[in-house]
Order: structure tokens, then sequence, then C-alpha cells
């Protein structure tokens, strides 16, 4: 696993070269992973490994175009609710692969 920890104090230097105002760290994936911020309870950590998700026929992939950190995930940062995995749930994105009812709207 290809992990980097980071700090809230040091998440500049990850943002890797910058292209169109985005950060590139694409170069940095092996194939079938992305990356990820993992919050683990203790370190939040930049993932290079994070495995891509599949669709089935409950599940809807959704490709992140826009990503943000927003209040809630500063307190959990903090402690609260116990939290570990993937933070934030403000984001921007397009369906990428699912049922055909969804692929289909």
């Amino acid at each position: 696993m290809s992990v980097a920890p980071i700090s809230m104090s040091t998440t500049r230097k990850f943002h890797g070269r910058r292209r169109n105002g985005r950060a590139n760290l694409s170069n940095e994936c092996a194939r079938g992973t992305m990356q990820a911020l993992y919050w683990n309870g203790r370190d939040l950590r930049l993932d290079f490994s994070y495995r891509v998700p599949t669709a089935d026929r409950q599940t809807t992939v959704v490709k992140i175009h826009l990503a943000g950190i927003c209040a809630t995930d500063l307190q959990i940062f903090n402690g609260y609710m116990g939290f570990e995995g993937v933070p934030g749930h403000e984001f921007v994105g397009s369906v990428s692969e699912g049922p055909k009812q969804t692929m289909d709207r």
C-alpha cells in the first residue's frame, strides 16, 4: 500500500504539479487504484493505492471531479463520531457506471 502521512498544516506539499489550477497526482496511481484521503482515526493519509470501486445492481460509481473538506470533516479529525474512512460528502461528479436505470438518466 502506497500511503503518505499528512497533517492539516502540511497538505499543500501533496498537491503535486498543478495544471489548469487543479492538482495532478494521477501519475502516482497504479492501474485499478485511485487517490484517496483516508482518516484512520488518528492520521489523515493520502493513499495512492485505494481500490477503484465497481458497480453492481445496487451500486453506482461516480467519477469525482471536485471535492471539498467541510466543517464536519474537520470535526471528524478531532474525534467526532469515531469515524474512520474516506472523509467528504461535498463533491461534484458524474455517473461513470451503474445499473441501466441509473445510466439512462
